[in-house]
Protein backbone atom coordinates (compact mmCIF):
# COMPACT_ATOMS: atom_id res chain seq x y z
CA UNK A 1 0.00 0.00 0.00
CA UNK A 2 3.16 2.13 -0.11
CA UNK A 3 4.99 4.35 2.83
CA UNK A 4 2.00 5.55 4.80
CA UNK A 5 4.18 8.25 6.06
CA UNK A 6 4.18 9.98 2.99
CA UNK A 7 0.23 9.77 2.63
CA UNK A 8 -0.70 12.91 4.57
CA UNK A 9 1.06 14.99 2.34
CA UNK A 10 0.93 12.99 -0.65
CA UNK A 11 -3.06 13.66 0.03
CA UNK A 12 -2.72 17.38 1.07
CA UNK A 13 -0.50 18.29 -1.98
CA UNK A 14 -1.34 16.33 -5.28
CA UNK A 15 -4.71 17.10 -6.32
CA UNK A 16 -4.62 14.47 -8.72
CA UNK A 17 -4.00 11.89 -6.07
CA UNK A 18 -7.10 13.31 -4.14
CA UNK A 19 -9.10 13.66 -7.19
CA UNK A 20 -8.62 9.66 -7.83
CA UNK A 21 -9.51 9.20 -4.29
CA UNK A 22 -12.76 10.93 -4.39
CA UNK A 23 -13.92 9.17 -7.54
CA UNK A 24 -13.26 6.03 -5.93
CA UNK A 25 -16.65 3.91 -4.83
CA UNK A 26 -15.00 2.70 -1.78
CA UNK A 27 -14.06 4.19 1.67
CA UNK A 28 -10.88 5.58 2.29
CA UNK A 29 -10.14 6.85 5.31
CA UNK A 30 -6.78 8.73 7.27
CA UNK A 31 -6.41 8.72 10.84
CA UNK A 32 -3.58 9.72 13.43
CA UNK A 33 -4.20 8.55 17.19
CA UNK A 34 -2.12 10.47 19.40
CA UNK A 35 -0.79 7.21 22.05
CA UNK A 36 -0.36 10.20 24.89
CA UNK A 37 -3.10 11.55 24.45
CA UNK A 38 -5.06 8.80 23.67
CA UNK A 39 -7.23 11.26 21.08
CA UNK A 40 -8.06 10.74 17.38
CA UNK A 41 -7.79 12.89 14.77
CA UNK A 42 -9.09 12.58 11.15
CA UNK A 43 -6.36 13.54 7.96
CA UNK A 44 -8.42 12.36 5.29
CA UNK A 45 -11.81 10.58 3.83
CA UNK A 46 -12.86 10.63 0.37
CA UNK A 47 -16.58 11.10 -0.38
CA UNK A 48 -16.93 7.09 -0.41
CA UNK A 49 -16.01 6.85 3.04
CA UNK A 50 -19.03 9.48 4.02
CA UNK A 51 -21.13 7.48 1.92
CA UNK A 52 -20.84 4.26 3.50
CA UNK A 53 -20.66 5.62 6.93
CA UNK A 54 -22.75 9.18 7.09
CA UNK A 55 -19.85 11.06 8.10
CA UNK A 56 -18.11 13.61 6.85
CA UNK A 57 -14.72 14.28 8.34
CA UNK A 58 -15.76 16.83 10.28
CA UNK A 59 -18.73 15.54 11.75
CA UNK A 60 -16.92 12.42 12.81
CA UNK A 61 -14.11 14.29 14.61
CA UNK A 62 -16.95 16.30 16.16
CA UNK A 63 -19.52 13.58 17.39
CA UNK A 64 -17.27 10.50 17.74
CA UNK A 65 -14.12 12.38 18.51
CA UNK A 66 -12.57 11.57 15.30
CA UNK A 67 -12.48 7.47 15.55
CA UNK A 68 -13.95 5.41 12.97
CA UNK A 69 -14.27 2.61 15.19
CA UNK A 70 -16.62 4.70 17.04
CA UNK A 71 -19.10 3.34 14.53
CA UNK A 72 -19.03 -0.60 14.81
CA UNK A 73 -22.04 -1.74 16.50
CA UNK A 74 -21.61 -2.88 19.90
CA UNK A 75 -22.37 -6.72 19.07
CA UNK A 76 -18.93 -6.59 16.72
CA UNK A 77 -16.64 -4.39 18.76
CA UNK A 78 -15.24 -7.49 20.81
CA UNK A 79 -14.68 -9.95 17.83
CA UNK A 80 -13.32 -7.00 15.95
CA UNK A 81 -10.98 -5.85 18.80
CA UNK A 82 -9.84 -9.64 18.95
CA UNK A 83 -9.47 -10.42 15.48
CA UNK A 84 -7.67 -6.50 15.16
CA UNK A 85 -5.03 -7.70 17.90
CA UNK A 86 -4.62 -11.01 16.67
CA UNK A 87 -3.33 -9.35 13.09
CA UNK A 88 -1.62 -6.66 14.05
CA UNK A 89 0.89 -9.07 16.34
CA UNK A 90 1.54 -10.65 12.99
CA UNK A 91 2.35 -7.34 11.08
CA UNK A 92 1.41 -4.17 9.88
CA UNK A 93 -1.97 -4.94 7.76
CA UNK A 94 -5.33 -6.00 9.02
CA UNK A 95 -8.40 -7.18 7.20
CA UNK A 96 -12.17 -7.32 9.32
CA UNK A 97 -15.52 -7.63 8.43
CA UNK A 98 -18.19 -5.98 10.97
CA UNK A 99 -21.23 -4.19 11.06
CA UNK A 100 -21.42 -0.11 11.51
CA UNK A 101 -24.24 2.45 12.34
CA UNK A 102 -24.95 4.54 9.69
CA UNK A 103 -25.45 8.59 10.65
CA UNK A 104 -29.08 8.05 9.89
CA UNK A 105 -29.23 4.91 12.16
CA UNK A 106 -28.65 1.69 9.24
CA UNK A 107 -26.64 -0.90 10.08
CA UNK A 108 -24.41 -2.18 7.40
CA UNK A 109 -21.59 -4.54 6.71
CA UNK A 110 -18.48 -4.01 5.78
CA UNK A 111 -15.33 -5.01 5.22
CA UNK A 112 -12.43 -2.74 6.29
CA UNK A 113 -8.52 -3.17 5.02
CA UNK A 114 -6.28 -1.31 6.54
CA UNK A 115 -2.55 -0.90 7.15
CA UNK A 116 -0.45 0.83 10.63
CA UNK A 117 2.14 2.52 10.61
CA UNK A 118 3.91 3.75 13.90
CA UNK A 119 5.43 7.89 13.69
CA UNK A 120 7.51 10.64 15.29
CA UNK A 121 5.56 11.71 18.79
CA UNK A 122 3.80 8.55 19.57
CA UNK A 123 1.53 8.90 16.59
CA UNK A 124 0.03 5.81 15.45
CA UNK A 125 -1.38 6.35 11.66
CA UNK A 126 -4.35 4.11 10.38
CA UNK A 127 -5.06 4.13 6.27
CA UNK A 128 -8.33 2.31 5.83
CA UNK A 129 -10.00 1.13 2.80
CA UNK A 130 -13.91 0.27 3.23
CA UNK A 131 -16.32 -1.40 1.57
CA UNK A 132 -20.09 -2.20 2.18
CA UNK A 133 -21.52 -5.27 1.77
CA UNK A 134 -24.45 -5.13 3.39
CA UNK A 135 -26.49 -6.86 -0.29
CA UNK A 136 -23.98 -9.52 -0.04
CA UNK A 137 -24.67 -9.94 3.57
CA UNK A 138 -28.80 -10.04 2.96
CA UNK A 139 -28.57 -12.26 0.22
CA UNK A 140 -26.52 -14.74 2.48
CA UNK A 141 -29.02 -14.76 5.59
CA UNK A 142 -32.01 -15.14 2.72
CA UNK A 143 -29.93 -18.02 1.34
CA UNK A 144 -29.00 -19.14 4.80
CA UNK A 145 -32.91 -18.84 5.86
CA UNK A 146 -34.42 -20.40 2.92
CA UNK A 147 -31.72 -23.74 3.94
CA UNK A 148 -33.31 -23.65 7.45
CA UNK A 149 -36.73 -23.36 7.13
CA UNK A 150 -39.63 -25.71 5.69
CA UNK A 151 -40.88 -23.82 2.60
CA UNK A 152 -44.44 -24.26 3.10
CA UNK A 153 -45.39 -23.42 6.97
CA UNK A 154 -42.09 -21.62 6.97
CA UNK A 155 -41.03 -23.31 10.83
CA UNK A 156 -37.91 -24.57 11.04
CA UNK A 157 -36.97 -27.73 9.18
CA UNK A 158 -35.97 -30.99 10.49
CA UNK A 159 -32.50 -30.44 10.02
CA UNK A 160 -33.05 -26.56 12.12
CA UNK A 161 -35.17 -28.15 14.67
CA UNK A 162 -32.73 -31.15 15.97
CA UNK A 163 -29.80 -28.50 16.24
CA UNK A 164 -31.95 -25.86 18.35
CA UNK A 165 -33.08 -28.32 20.18
CA UNK A 166 -29.73 -30.38 20.78
CA UNK A 167 -28.28 -26.41 21.66
CA UNK A 168 -31.11 -25.86 23.98
CA UNK A 169 -30.72 -29.64 26.07
CA UNK A 170 -27.17 -28.81 26.34
CA UNK A 171 -27.16 -25.36 26.56
CA UNK A 172 -29.72 -25.63 29.80
CA UNK A 173 -29.22 -28.86 31.42
CA UNK A 174 -30.49 -28.17 34.28
CA UNK A 175 -33.92 -27.22 33.06
CA UNK A 176 -36.81 -28.96 32.43
CA UNK A 177 -37.96 -29.20 28.82
CA UNK A 178 -40.92 -31.41 27.23
CA UNK A 179 -40.80 -32.30 23.47
CA UNK A 180 -44.17 -32.73 21.91
CA UNK A 181 -44.64 -34.52 18.75
CA UNK A 182 -47.95 -33.05 16.96
CA UNK A 183 -49.36 -35.85 14.21
CA UNK A 184 -52.38 -34.81 12.09
CA UNK A 185 -54.86 -37.64 11.93
CA UNK A 186 -55.74 -39.26 9.14
CA UNK A 187 -54.14 -36.82 7.26
CA UNK A 188 -53.91 -39.03 4.07
CA UNK A 189 -57.66 -38.58 3.59
CA UNK A 190 -57.68 -35.15 3.61
CA UNK A 191 -55.23 -35.58 0.60
CA UNK A 192 -57.63 -38.20 -1.02
CA UNK A 193 -60.96 -36.12 -0.47
CA UNK A 194 -59.57 -32.14 -1.21
CA UNK A 195 -56.92 -32.26 -2.75
CA UNK A 196 -53.37 -31.38 -2.28
CA UNK A 197 -53.91 -27.86 -2.55
CA UNK A 198 -56.18 -28.11 0.33
CA UNK A 199 -54.26 -30.10 2.32
CA UNK A 200 -51.20 -27.68 1.84
CA UNK A 201 -53.50 -25.02 3.68
CA UNK A 202 -54.19 -27.69 6.28
CA UNK A 203 -50.70 -27.93 6.94
CA UNK A 204 -49.91 -23.89 6.86
CA UNK A 205 -53.08 -22.97 9.52
CA UNK A 206 -51.69 -25.95 11.74
CA UNK A 207 -48.58 -24.42 11.65
CA UNK A 208 -50.05 -20.72 12.68
CA UNK A 209 -51.94 -22.40 14.93
CA UNK A 210 -48.80 -24.07 16.72
CA UNK A 211 -46.67 -20.34 16.11
CA UNK A 212 -49.55 -18.41 18.28
CA UNK A 213 -49.92 -21.39 20.91
CA UNK A 214 -46.26 -21.14 21.92
CA UNK A 215 -43.41 -18.97 22.72
CA UNK A 216 -41.06 -17.29 21.02
CA UNK A 217 -38.62 -19.03 22.95
CA UNK A 218 -40.15 -22.46 22.32
CA UNK A 219 -38.68 -24.51 19.11
CA UNK A 220 -40.97 -25.62 16.72
CA UNK A 221 -40.52 -27.35 13.14
CA UNK A 222 -41.93 -29.46 10.61
CA UNK A 223 -40.42 -32.51 10.63
CA UNK A 224 -42.36 -34.39 8.22
CA UNK A 225 -45.54 -34.82 5.91
CA UNK A 226 -48.23 -34.24 8.76
CA UNK A 227 -45.80 -33.86 11.56
CA UNK A 228 -44.89 -31.40 13.90
CA UNK A 229 -42.44 -30.95 16.84
CA UNK A 230 -42.34 -28.19 19.70
CA UNK A 231 -39.46 -28.00 22.07
CA UNK A 232 -41.25 -26.56 25.30
CA UNK A 233 -38.09 -24.66 26.99
CA UNK A 234 -37.57 -24.15 30.81
CA UNK A 235 -40.78 -24.93 32.26
CA UNK A 236 -41.96 -25.18 35.63
CA UNK A 237 -43.94 -28.82 35.68
CA UNK A 238 -44.76 -31.35 33.75
CA UNK A 239 -48.08 -30.11 34.03
CA UNK A 240 -47.56 -27.44 31.83
CA UNK A 241 -46.31 -28.98 28.86
CA UNK A 242 -49.61 -31.76 29.99
CA UNK A 243 -51.91 -28.62 29.98
CA UNK A 244 -50.64 -27.03 26.43
CA UNK A 245 -51.32 -30.60 24.79
CA UNK A 246 -54.53 -30.84 25.83
CA UNK A 247 -55.91 -27.33 25.21
CA UNK A 248 -54.02 -27.83 21.48
CA UNK A 249 -55.96 -31.20 20.66
CA UNK A 250 -58.84 -29.53 21.48
CA UNK A 251 -58.84 -26.77 19.92
CA UNK A 252 -57.66 -29.02 16.47
CA UNK A 253 -60.84 -30.54 17.13
CA UNK A 254 -63.31 -27.72 17.53
CA UNK A 255 -62.40 -25.98 14.39
CA UNK A 256 -61.95 -26.37 10.66
CA UNK A 257 -58.77 -26.32 9.13
CA UNK A 258 -59.22 -25.09 5.00
CA UNK A 259 -62.63 -26.01 5.29
CA UNK A 260 -61.38 -29.39 6.66
CA UNK A 261 -62.24 -31.27 10.19
CA UNK A 262 -58.88 -32.83 11.58
CA UNK A 263 -57.94 -33.94 15.00
CA UNK A 264 -54.51 -34.26 16.05
CA UNK A 265 -52.48 -36.89 18.07
CA UNK A 266 -49.77 -36.01 20.48
CA UNK A 267 -46.86 -37.66 22.00
CA UNK A 268 -44.96 -35.81 25.23
CA UNK A 269 -41.59 -36.79 26.72
CA UNK A 270 -39.72 -34.95 29.61
CA UNK A 271 -35.75 -33.84 29.68
CA UNK A 272 -34.00 -34.72 32.34
CA UNK A 273 -30.30 -34.55 33.25
CA UNK A 274 -28.86 -37.85 31.57
CA UNK A 275 -31.13 -37.99 28.85
CA UNK A 276 -29.81 -37.16 25.21
CA UNK A 277 -31.81 -35.60 22.67
CA UNK A 278 -32.42 -38.81 20.65
CA UNK A 279 -33.09 -40.48 23.51
CA UNK A 280 -35.85 -37.64 23.70
CA UNK A 281 -37.30 -37.86 20.45
CA UNK A 282 -37.50 -41.75 20.21
CA UNK A 283 -39.29 -40.91 23.68
CA UNK A 284 -42.02 -38.48 22.55
CA UNK A 285 -42.57 -40.97 19.41
CA UNK A 286 -43.15 -44.38 21.38
CA UNK A 287 -45.47 -41.46 23.04
CA UNK A 288 -47.32 -40.67 20.08
CA UNK A 289 -47.41 -44.06 18.91
CA UNK A 290 -49.45 -44.68 22.02
CA UNK A 291 -51.88 -41.83 21.14
CA UNK A 292 -52.62 -43.04 17.65
CA UNK A 293 -52.75 -46.92 18.78
CA UNK A 294 -55.50 -45.67 21.73
CA UNK A 295 -57.96 -43.82 19.45
CA UNK A 296 -56.53 -41.13 17.91
CA UNK A 297 -57.35 -37.16 19.26
CA UNK A 298 -55.69 -37.73 22.50
CA UNK A 299 -52.12 -37.12 23.78
CA UNK A 300 -50.10 -39.15 26.13
CA UNK A 301 -47.06 -38.37 27.84
CA UNK A 302 -44.23 -40.52 28.60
Amino acid sequence: MGNIDCYNDEISMNNNMRDMLERMRGGIILCNFDLSTQSSSVVYSNRGWSEITGYTPEQLQAEKDGNPQALILEDDKKQSDEDYAIQMAQGDTYELMYRIIHRNGEIRWVIDKGIVKSLPNNIMQNLSVVTEITKIKEQEEAMKLLAQQDQLTELNNKATFNTLAKKVLERQNNCLHALLMVDIDDFKDVNDCYGHAVGDQVLEQVAMELKERFRSRDVIGRVGGDEFTILMTDIPSKEVAIKKAGELCDTMNSRKFAKCDITVSIGIAFSDKTKSFDELYIESDEALYQAKNNGKNQFQAK
